[in-house]
């Protein structure tokens, strides 16, 4: 009798995600985010080459954080807010999936924000949330975001920088850069992350750079005639023999 593979929900999760990539009118980036969400400290720390022992890493504060618009309560929102608050500085991080989903409009928006916090600090980001919550029915959700911001709040009226990061298809890229805002590509995260996330981020890895160049053979995630993906659970055993990053 065969014995049952022990299934591996992290290969599965991966092969999905370039699979479904291809499926019209799917938004990848809503499969993507909240995942990338769970290994985003370690991945801006690196990029950063902020040391794992560091007193000040990244820090993520929460995701879709309201940005009010001029003349009333509605909001638009970045997919994620962090901090480095001995530094006193804000990141605004934003994620694209498609290579046609360049919104010059929303670029500029955080631009503007970025020059209104050079000049007043980053203090209204907060307010704002409350101008938010009065014109709204679902006001304990912002409260539940005020309550994740409150270890950080005495720092915003002190921070005059904001960072506006892109993370992008290759493709995307190159029409992205731009005085003001830094743009890392899917294929450009790091591939060792410090800590005990290291092999799951390996395997997910190479799904956002199949998803970022369907041909690419990072991980064996395609073969070299393009028959398809085949199991990442390989990227997993391969890096148990690389050294460790030091956590």
């Amino acid at each position: 009798m065969n014995e049952t593979q022990p299934y591996d929900f992290v290969s599965d999760l991966a092969n999905r995600i370039e699979g479904w990539a291809c499926i019209p009118k799917l938004q990848v980036e809503r499969l993507v985010g909240p995942i990338l969400a769970m290994f985003l400290e370690e991945i801006m720390n690196v990029l950063f080459k902020i040391p794992a022992n560091s007193p000040d890493p990244i820090r993520l504060i929460a995701p879709e954080w309201p940005l009010k618009k001029d003349g009333n309560n509605s909001s638009e929102n970045i997919d994620w807010l962090m901090i480095q608050p001995i530094n006193k500085i804000l990141y605004f991080i934003e994620l694209k999936t498609a290579t046609d989903s360049k919104d010059d409009l929303q670029r500029k928006t955080y631009q503007e924000l970025a020059v209104r916090v050079k000049d007043n600090s980053a203090e209204f980001l907060i307010s704002d949330i409350d101008s938010i919550k009065n014109g709204t029915k679902k006001r304990h959700k912002y409260d539940k975001l005020l309550e994740l911001v409150m270890p950080y709040r005495n720092y915003f009226k002190e921070i005059y920088d904001i960072r506006i990061i892109y993370i992008v298809p290759s493709k995307l890229k190159d029409g992205l850069e731009e005085a003001g805002v830094q743009v890392f590509s899917l294929k450009e995260l790091p591939e060792c992350i410090p800590g005990e996330k290291q092999a799951v981020w390996s395997v997910l890895r190479a799904a956002f750079c199949a998803i970022d160049v369907p041909r690419l053979e990072y991980g064996k995630v395609r073969t070299s005639d393009n028959k398809g993906p085949v199991s990442l659970s390989k990227v997993a055993l391969e890096i148990k023999a690389r050294p460790k990053m030091n956590s």
